[in-house]
This record gives C-alpha cells, structure tokens and sequence, in this order.
C-alpha cells in the first residue's frame, strides 16, 4: 500500500486554528532570547548559552534554568558592583516570571493537542471497517496531533513492517521503498524496547546506533513513537515529526503521539470484533435461509405426494388420513404462527427465532403456545412431528 494522499473526501473535520497559541510561543521566545542578551550584558561576552532556536522549543526551559543559575552564582562568587547587582536580580525574577509563562503556555498547548486528538478519534470511531480504518488514521493523526508527518508500522512476530504513512511535503518516495518490508526486531533497533516495556519514545539522536536506517532516509531530524496495543499486545507502531518546518519534537509531542495511539488500539480492537459479529451474522443468515428453502422443498414434495395417493394401498389411504387432517389443522396457523413453526423445525431456539423475526423473545413463547394448542401437540417435538406428517414415536 502506497503513501495515502487521496483527493477524496474525508470525515476529519480541520485543525482547530493554532495561529494564537503559535504567537504567544514565538513572543516567548523572542522574550528569552532578549534576556540571554541581557544576561551577556551583565555577565560578559563569554557567557556559554546559546539563544534559542524558534524550531527547538524543547530548549526554553534549559536556557532559562542555565541563565537563572550563572546569575546566582556570579552574585555569590563575584559580589559585583550595586547597579550590576540589581541589573542580576532583576534579570532573575524577569526569568523566574518567564519560566512560570512558559509553564503555564505548555499546560495550555498540550491541552489543546490532546483535546484536538480526542476529536480526530472521535471521526474514526465512526468508520466501520479495519480497511478504511488503517487507510486514514495517518491523515488523522497528523491533521488532530499537530504534526506534518506520520507513519503507521504493523509487528508481526517480531518483525516490523512500515505500512501506510501521511505526508504535507512532496517527498514521499523515499518511503515507498520502504513499505512492507520487514525489519527484525533485534537489540540494536530502539521499537524493540517499546515493544516491551509499552511506552512512547522522543527521539533526538537520529544517529544513535539503535536508530534504524529508514529514519535517515526520511531525513528526520526528531521525532516520536508509540506502540499501537489493542488489548494490551502491541500490533504496530506510530511515528510522528515535523520535518518540514524542522521544529524539533519535544515532551508535548510524545505524550500527545501516546493518547492518539492509545485511543487508536481501542477503536482498531472494537471494530475488528464488530467485523467478526457481522460476519457470524451474515452466515447464521445463510444458513437459515439454505434451511427455510430445505423446508419449503420438503414440505412441497409432501403435499405433491398427498394429492396423488395410490388408492390401493392401506398405508396410502392412511397417509392422505394424516396429511389432511393435519392440512386442516395447519390452516389453523395464523402467518406469524406458521413462521415460528418453521424455524421450530429448522432447529432454532426461542432466541434465535425472536432475532430472525425481530420479535421479542416473550412474544415467540405466545406463538409457541398458540401452535402446540392449535395443531393437538403437548410439546415441540410432537409439534414437529405433526408438522412433518409422523407420529411423535416415529421420531424418538
């Protein structure tokens, strides 16, 4: 199966717009990077903090800390001049103030992922086959998630094989070489751990050995993983990033990747089950049909049998006795009673028989009830039997 790009119409709704929540990072950013400059000004031009990137995000955290820090010690090391001292302090709490900002932004941002998420299962809960399930959760994915690129893999007996994949860029051939072919799950590639320990995974280091070849033919720079486990075995794998802009994955991303594909095993587990009932149905359906058509044959070469008895023989004239009065009685049947009975023969329990006829189960008894009193019989089987034109002895 190739890269999915279908033209046609989806039931995924778009992204919720992201421009304010982007804006507000990128004032952040702008904010931190103006008090690395401000932290060089007070503590010299060798300060050994870099200013942040607005495609590594996952570093505003360590540069506030690093800048937080090397402010506190020169205090205490250097005791410097007043203003230079008051220029620290105020440089501290200006960074404490943006680290709480910061904070508060993340919480906010992945909260809005993960709702966005919850939203995109919810459009895929409403498909009804695995096919079409497997075919547009990638598209999913990427659109609820936030990302710019995803890959479905299935395991197989320790053997992993990428599958299907979204992409918003116009590079997708690198990965049809990629697809369907099988990977072995061995010590050196880093899905074997997840596939044991069930967990996501952020990856940095695309060039650690455990790192396996087809994330450097992607030209991935960061991304993230998580198992797919419906029922708790892991039957595939999610990978996510952002190649296009280049932002680096982080923590928020991980953890968003980990609820889609939590979410995604549960609905994967249910409409397989759903796929297998309809199929048992659709054969129970089969099956009772080939009976009914049995029955109506049988019953039709008995009625032919009747109406041309051999008038010489004692057992003939005993047989059209038999079939006419019973004849007589089955008339007796209303169209709904003459139903039932027809699934009595076939075999078909109470229960059975209220499905087939979409009654309910008491209703069922009631014409059972009505049938046994109208054709003389004290049971089912002797039901059966007057219905086939036998005595109830000939039977047992």
């Amino acid at each position: 199966m190739s890269v999915l790009d279908d033209p046609r119409e989806h039931p995924f709704p778009a992204a919720s717009p992201t421009v304010r929540w982007r804006r507000r990072r990128a004032q952040l950013t702008v904010r931190i990077n103006e008090a690395v400059q401000q932290a060089r000004t007070l503590i010299g031009p060798d300060l050994e903090v870099e200013p942040l990137d607005a495609s590594d995000p996952g570093r505003a955290n360590e540069v506030i800390t690093s800048l937080t820090w090397l402010a506190i010690e020169r205090l205490r090391e250097q005791r410097p001049a007043r203003a230079a001292t008051t220029g620290m302090c105020e440089l501290i709490c200006d960074l404490q103030t943006l680290a709480l900002e910061l904070h508060d932004h993340d919480m906010a941002s992945r909260t809005r992922r993960i709702a966005a998420v919850e939203t995109g299962l919810a459009s895929l809960r409403a498909i009804t086959s695995t096919s079409d399930l497997l075919d547009r959760v990638c598209k999913a994915l990427v659109r609820s998630g936030g990302f710019e690129r995803a890959l479905l893999s299935r395991v197989d007996d320790n053997v992993w094989s990428p599958w299907v994949g979204h992409f918003t860029d116009a590079m997708p051939g690198w990965f049809d070489s990629w697809i369907d072919t099988r990977i072995p799950l061995g010590e050196m590639v880093l899905e074997t751990t997840l596939l044991t320990e069930h967990r996501p995974s952020l990856v940095h280091d695309v060039n650690a050995p455990e790192i396996h070849q087809i994330v450097r033919d992607g030209l991935s720079g960061s991304y993230v993983v998580a198992p797919v486990m419906p029922a708790g075995n892991v039957v595939g794998f999610l990978h996510a990033d952002h190649q296009v802009s280049g932002r680096r994955c982080d923590e928020a991303d991980r953890d968003v990747l980990w609820a889609f594909a939590e979410g995604f095993g549960h609905i994967y587990e249910r409409t397989v089950l759903l796929e297998g009932v309809r199929a048992q149905r659709e054969e129970l359906r089969d099956l009772m049909s080939e009976v009914d058509t049995a029955m109506q044959q049988l019953c039709e070469s008995e009625i032919e049998l009747a109406s041309q008895p051999s008038t010489g023989s004692s057992v003939t004239r005993t047989a059209v006795s038999v079939l006419t009065t019973m004849s007589s009685k089955m008339e007796e049947l209303t169209p709904r009673e003459a139903e039932v009975l027809t699934l009595m023969v076939a075999g078909a329990k109470n229960g059975a028989i209220a499905e087939k006829l979409v009654i309910t189960e008491g209703t069922v008894k009631s014409h059972v009830k009505h049938i046994l009193r109208k054709l003389g019989a004290v049971n089912r089987s002797q039901a059966i039997a007057h219905y086939l034109g036998v005595s109830h002895e000939d039977l047992s």
